[in-house]
């Protein structure tokens, strides 16, 4: 079996069958799809049993509710393909993802191989942002060119169905989902883990999935409690991949795009949507975030320098800790744009 595909459901009637049907009409057909029905309360597991009766490649596990990172694991420990590749119950694959990028994987022995992507965002069924997200160039990574990659990477997205991961290097590195994050960047703790342990890694800009990023269905654009301590996990295992390759990506300013991009902004980019806040409890947030140690390194400008004027004043402010004048700044972007 080449690839399995780990769906999590939960309580995704609306979205599920069409998600599963675009797997399986992916023109690699030996394939495994498990679905982790995760104590739904709506007929998910119904439509899950029907999908598996109908098609021999689909397994199905029921388990009381545990959040996504338990499901994304269950799925992980009954995997029987050579790779593993992730799908949200209302996405969708494109033709071939399956099929290209495991062809990429074996030509190169790729540990992960990371993809391009298409966002729909959406609010009540009206399309508010329909984009492709691939502003990479292809490349094949091996370990010790990391640092100087770095950005690259990082371009492909923090969301784990954007990739194809090799089984055994998950299992052998004890690469797993951390089950005490119910909600929120989950995914970008997996991947920092992975990249430490990665030997090769191939980024692909062709676009082979479809997010669909449903405002008030979808967990990712809102604030949810726990995501700072969340992404304060996350800042940890920066920290470590940094002195793995001797703090070269602190010193050289692509430590600050990291968090400039992937944290500061994530934050302000989620409570900028979060209207049931009051604007004590986000400065508190944001302040919080703040006092992780990995902003206690030099405010480089020899990366932030060729940024957007927006992330760098981004991060200079938030270094600084004037942490509403960018909150405004970007509510009122969300606001014009009808996001919100």
């Amino acid at each position: 079996m080449l690839v399995s595909v780990i769906v999590p459901v939960y309580n995704a009637e609306m979205y599920l069958e069409k998600s599963v049907k675009s797997i399986l009409k992916q023109s690699e057909k030996d394939i495994q799809v498990i679905l982790v029905d995760d104590g739904s309360k709506d007929s998910s597991g119904k439509i899950c049993d029907k999908l598996a009766a109908d098609d021999s490649r689909i397994m199905v596990i029921h388990q009381e509710n545990k959040g996504i990172s338990a499901s994304r694991n269950a799925g992980i420990d009954v995997a029987k393909g050579e790779y593993i590749a992730f799908c949200d119950s209302d996405d969708e694959y494109m033709d071939n993802l399956i099929k290209d990028n495991y062809a990429l994987a074996k030509k190169y022995n790729a540990d992960i191989v990371r993809y391009g992507r298409r966002r729909i965002l959406t609010q009540n069924g009206k399309i508010l942002r329909d984009t492709v997200q691939n502003g990479f160039e292809f490349s094949v990574i091996k370990k010790g060119d990391y640092p100087q990659n770095e950005s690259k990477i990082r371009e492909t997205g923090n969301c784990v169905w954007a990739g194809l991961y090799r089984r055994e290097f998950l299992v052998s590195n004890h690469v797993r989902f951390d089950e005490t994050i119910q909600v929120g960047p989950e995914d970008l703790l997996f991947n920092i883990v992975a990249y430490k342990y990665a030997d090769s890694i191939v980024l692909n800009p062709d676009v082979y999935y479809i997010w669909n990023n449903r405002l008030g269905y979808s967990t990712s654009g809102f604030y949810k409690k726990g995501f700072v301590i969340t992404l304060k996990k996350c800042l940890d295992e920066e920290l470590e991949l940094a002195k793995k390759y001797n703090n070269q990506t602190v010193n050289n300013g692509m430590f600050q795009h990291t968090l400039a991009h992937t944290y500061v902004y994530c934050v302000y980019d989620c409570l900028s949507m979060t209207a049931t806040m009051s604007l004590k409890s986000k400065r508190k947030i944001l302040s919080m975030l703040r006092e992780h140690k990995a902003f206690n390194v030099k405010n480089n400008y020899r990366q932030m320098k060729g940024e957007p004027l927006f992330y760098a004043g981004l991060w200079m402010l938030f270094k600084k800790h004037i942490f509403m004048t960018p909150y405004i700044v970007l509510h009122l972007k969300h606001k014009l744009s009808g996001n919100i």
